[in-house]
């Protein structure tokens, strides 16, 4: 049984490692947070975001690529 499972996350490990990439994107911008200076100016970092989105949407599409090849080759 926990042979199976691990079997089975084995075959979607590089879509597990993107999806943890992506929830450490979005943990950062959150302790991070954002902050305003004495100026008025927002310090944030937002660039964490979009690349959270990124890993999302490859973690995606390598899962999506694992399945199929599993479906193909039986």
């Amino acid at each position: 049984m926990l042979a199976s499972i691990i079997a089975r996350l084995f075959r979607f490990k590089t879509a597990l490692i993107l999806f943890s990439f992506a929830a450490l994107c979005w943990l950062a911008v959150n302790f991070i947070g954002s902050t305003v200076d004495s100026q008025g100016i927002l310090h944030e970092p937002f660039f964490l975001v979009p690349i959270g989105w990124l890993f999302i949407f490859a973690g995606l599409f390598a899962a999506l690529g694992a399945s199929l090849r599993k479906l193909m080759t039986g």
